[in-house]
């Protein structure tokens, strides 16, 4: 059983992320979508098992590995300047950090609009260079780093991240940030290690949270969603969640004056099951009823070859999902789980396609990080928990997971310190 859940590590984690999930689903639809989840999951399993067994048989990941790269010693500096450089770039183009700006605000209106301007108000390859550094470079090196104990680098890019994530006002970059040198400290027993990334994660998304919510009381958290680009007060979530959820029903008759602990479970559990479930629910209950299937339209390539313009339904649903604030100029997202995007395009055999997809992707890493569990889950648990919110091929590109593979493959492909 042990080997089992060894060489299978990552598919399994996905189960229990799913189930999470689609619990979510059912507190705010019911059993309505069900029958959906339950066509993704057996297809991803069935695919799962039978790639697996192919490519075993075949041996692709082994020849894959003996292909020779060059292992060469890179000396930290010419791994951290370059991302200091860029950061400073960055800094000079948006006018300084725009947490510090959004300090001098007073409404969570304004702050919205500046957090709204951050990736719209710089040229594309900027905005996408940021993506890979913050969602890759930072949290692959501080752990490389991390390991081959370059005490002096590894505190002047753990300094110069944190406050890189800090200003980009997103409180996911600080745990994508610090997440896989958490995970390798924790296995690895470096207590004092795992609980300075705690406390410092904890930090900042407390701070980003006070600053993004400069006019809602202590005793009410913000409900900023990194699966949308605009801030919510906390009074319109009973008004959000669909009124077939039994969830309500518990928040009305719980304690009306909450201890803080209870709030930070009930909003764990939010960011975790109910938005994620909640979204999901929407992009269901609005397609195809509002908006039509794409017929590949959602991905940039096939459109192109078809002539169409791209379509993204996690911009076009945000007006349907959050009407009372489109209707107040702002534009967001709803992103929603990977399985989603090529249900929006084809339907109940999208939910087919993306088990495969999938299937296939967590075959290549179980077998290519067979001999590593601590950097397969190092490096691999943070892309997979984010897999209930957004597209499979955002998070394998502008989302770094395969610049991490990558990098890897590079950098720490049998490494002894790893083992």
């Amino acid at each position: 059983m042990k080997r089992l859940l060894r060489s299978n590590t990552i598919f399994c984690l996905y189960t229990v992320v799913f189930l999470s999930l689609s619990y979510g689903v059912y507190l705010t639809s019911g059993t309505k979508y069900l029958d959906k989840l339950a066509i993704y999951y057996v297809s991803l399993f069935l695919f799962y098992l039978g790639l697996g067994l192919i490519g075993k048989r075949l041996k692709l990941i082994e020849k894959i590995k003996s292909i020779k790269v060059k292992k060469f010693q890179v000396k930290p500096i010419f791994i951290v300047l370059p991302i200091v450089l860029f950061i400073l770039i960055h800094f000079i183009i948006l006018g300084g950090s725009p947490t510090i700006k959004a300090m001098s605000l007073g409404t969570w209106q304004e702050i919205a609009k500046l957090r709204e301007s951050i990736g719209t108000n710089v040229h594309p390859l900027i905005g996408y260079g940021s993506s890979i550094i913050l969602k890759a470079c930072l949290p692959f090196f501080l752990l490389y780093l991390l390991i081959k104990e370059e005490k002096l680098w590894y505190w002047i890019l753990f300094a110069v991240g944190i406050f890189y994530v800090f200003s980009m006002m997103q409180k996911s970059f600080i745990v994508g940030f610090l997440f896989p040198s958490f995970v390798y400290s924790l296995i690895s027993r470096k207590f004092l290690f795992a609980a300075k990334f705690i406390v410092i994660m904890i930090f900042v998304v407390v701070s980003l949270s006070k600053i993004a919510n400069p006019n809602v009381s202590q005793e009410k958290q913000d409900h900023i969603s990194d699966n949308t680009e605009v801030i919510v007060p906390i009074d319109t979530l009973t008004q959000t969640v669909a009124d077939t959820t039994n969830f309500e029903e518990v928040i009305e008759n719980a304690d009306k004056t909450p201890s803080k602990l209870s709030v930070l479970i009930y909003g764990l559990q939010r960011r975790i099951m109910i938005t994620p479930g909640k979204i999901v629910s929407a992009w269901f209950e609005h397609i195809p009823k509002d908006k039509p299937f794409l017929y590949g339209e959602g991905y940039r390539i096939i459109a192109k070859i078809k002539g169409k313009e791209h379509r993204s339904y996690a911009s076009e649903l945000y007006p349907l999902v959050n009407p009372k604030y489109a209707k107040q100029g702002f534009k967001g997202t709803v992103n929603t789980a990977s399985f989603m995007y090529e249900y929006a395009n084809f339907g109940t055999w999208g939910l087919v396609l993306s088990g495969f997809i999938l299937a296939f992707i967590f075959v290549f890493i179980e077998q290519f990080f067979v001999d590593d569990l601590i950097l397969k889950l190092s490096l691999n648990l943070y892309p997979l928990l984010f897999l209930t919110s957004t597209a499979i091929t955002t998070l394998m590109f502008s989302g770094g997971w395969s610049f991490v593979i990558v990098f890897y493959y590079i950098f720490l492909f049998r490494n002894k310190a790893s083992n």
